[in-house]
């Protein structure tokens, strides 16, 4: 139960990635098909992985992430 936007910001991709249950939370894992860097800004805080190609995020009931990438 996840929802995810995909949009561009200034020529890079940038994902919006909303937990759907609106009561329980739960584990997102975004996969890629190569290593990317990324900023993932969640809960008024950025972080930053510099190669991944698995992207876990654990989210709260409702909450929304967005994560840029480079």
């Amino acid at each position: 139960e996840a929802l995810v936007g995909c949009f561009d910001f200034e020529g890079k991709t940038v994902l919006y990635v909303v937990n759907y249950d609106m009561e329980n939370k739960q584990n997102i894992t975004l996969n890629f098909d190569t290593a990317q860097s990324m900023d993932i800004i969640q809960k008024a805080e950025t972080f930053n992985y510099e190669s991944t190609n698995e992207l876990v995020l654990n989210m709260d009931p409702g909450e929304g992430a967005l994560v840029l990438i480079h």
